[in-house]
């Protein structure tokens, strides 16, 4: 392809870099919605969609490097990746929280910024060398930190 043809169809390399992003994004989002369906309650529906989560990054650890991918600056497409996945699952945490299935001392806004972030860079950190974690071990060790916690004291 010349290199003209590519811009009958993208304005930059900037838009073709968005639409890869939001293609991505949706099939993520896709995989992890199947991945929460049938869920026993919402532990189960943690444990699935992390399990689903991991292999997905398993699976196309270039995608995963290019989504969540580490220095890039507010207002790239690795933040619109990471704003989309932290509303559709801070709106989870707001239906659990009507439904009295979350801590009401929580807000599920910097909940889902935190969980988000947590395993963006779990699993950009574990598909840049898998030899560091067991798929398994990255799949408990996240479901672990969800669910309960790090177990830390105020003390």
């Amino acid at each position: 392809m010349a290199s003209g043809t590519f811009y009958l169809h993208y304005r930059d390399k900037g838009e073709l870099f968005r639409e890869i992003v939001c293609e991505a994004v949706e099939q993520m989002r896709q995989r992890l919605r199947r991945a929460g369906d049938g869920a026993r309650d919402a532990a189960d529906s943690v444990r699935r969609c992390t399990a689903a989560l991991v292999v997905f990054a398993e699976e196309n650890r270039d995608l995963i490097r290019i989504l969540f991918a580490h220095g890039r600056g507010a207002g790239d497409p690795d933040s619109d990746a990471l704003d989309t996945l932290a509303a559709q699952n801070e709106a989870e945490l707001r239906e659990r929280a009507v439904a009295g299935g979350s801590p009401s001392d929580i807000d599920p806004a910097i909940a889902a910024q935190a969980i988000v972030g947590m395993l963006a860079r779990v699993v950009t950190w574990w598909v840049e060398d898998p030899a560091r974690a067991t798929r398994d071990d990255v799949i408990r060790t996240l479901c672990r930190i969800q669910l309960e916690g790090t177990q830390l004291t105020a003390d």
